[in-house]
């Protein structure tokens, strides 16, 4: 079951919550930012901050995060986008993005993470390689979009989750396909680059899923991570009990 990024599920809930979606933003703007602080002649700087402006990032936050990332704050560390891969309990494939300004913090925490929760690291690449497709993923309102149009649009495959549609598009066709809806008056909810895995590996064993359970909670709530991925799955009955053990245990929300 691939993930959706991090950012989707801290949406303030809390006042610390709220923060760690702003922090984010301001890592993502940064590392936008690297190619010049004017959105108008950057469009992936512009991209960065309409999606920061859509989750009530302040204006103050935007700006500051404009500064580091085009070098304009010479205080400022350096922003660096790193993945790692690994398996959890089970056998479970996963990959992390984190956004990180301390390389050696955030390697240590991964370490870390996995190796207490039944896992290992493994190499970058080796999971991205062969078990997962990397693929650009638009989601649009299940009612604004048609079979046909689906089609027409050059994407590669599409899934209904919900009320809305994730059109799954190769890289190459990925900006086509977002003109192409443009085109027809289609609003994109969200867009992106996710890896989708090939094969699930379905989790039997209910302490195995727990392990995994506990790793993907202390991934999402780390700071210097942005999107984190997995494989695992796990039928209805195991499903019936983690929700009663959930229910009965402290996890982040």
């Amino acid at each position: 079951m691939w993930r959706w990024p991090v950012l989707a599920h801290k949406k303030a809930a809390s006042a610390v919550q709220k923060w760690k979606v702003y922090g984010m933003h301001s890592k993502l703007i940064a590392l936008a930012a690297r190619w010049g602080p004017n959105p108008q002649e950057n469009p992936s700087l512009y991209t960065a901050i309409e999606k920061a402006k859509k989750e009530s990032v302040p204006k103050d936050v935007i700006d500051k995060a404009i500064r580091r990332g085009s070098g304009l704050d010479k205080d400022a560390a350096d922003i660096e986008d790193i993945t790692y891969e690994g398996y959890g309990a089970a056998g479970t494939a996963v990959i992390v993005r984190t956004l990180t300004d301390n390389r050696n913090r955030t390697a240590s925490s991964m370490r870390s993470y996995f190796s207490r929760n039944g896992g290992n690291l493994g190499e970058t690449g080796s999971l991205s390689s062969h078990m997962f497709k990397y693929r650009g993923v638009i989601s649009v309102n299940s009612g604004d979009i048609t079979d046909d149009i689906i089609i027409e649009s050059g994407a590669d495959d599409y899934t209904n989750i919900g009320v809305e549609t994730q059109l799954i598009v190769l890289k190459e066709s990925f900006a086509a396909v977002l003109e192409f809806l443009t085109t027809k008056n289609i609003s994109v909810n969200a867009s992106g680059f996710e890896y989708l895995p090939t094969l699930e590996n379905e989790i039997t064993d209910f302490d195995q899923w727990v392990k995994v359970m506990k790793l993907l909670s202390d991934l999402d709530d780390d700071d210097d991570i942005e999107k984190v991925w997995t494989n695992g799955v796990f039928d209805d009955i195991l499903r019936e009990k983690i929700e009663t053990f959930i229910t009965s245990h402290t996890f982040r929300s």
